[in-house]
């Protein structure tokens, strides 16, 4: 998920990011990300938790810090 206009990007980390490929993959596509000027989050299971409250905090969080106004 993103928010292109802010240059957020949002990864969930789900179990087919365990394996040695794909956390190498995941490593490069983050740098890449940062190069370009983007914040990367990730999100767990955990934060999907109890109405993924966890997640929406984290993503709310990096919208706020990125110059982002409830309206």
């Amino acid at each position: 998920m993103q928010y292109r206009l802010d240059k957020i990007a949002i990864e969930y980390e789900g179990a087919h990011h365990r394996s040695a490929e794909q956390l190498e993959r995941d490593i490069v596509r983050g740098e890449n990300t940062a190069a370009a000027g983007w914040l990367e989050r990730r999100i767990s299971r955990a934060d999907m938790r109890d109405g993924a409250i966890g997640a929406v905090t984290k993503i709310r969080k990096v919208l706020l810090e990125r110059g982002w106004r409830p309206s």
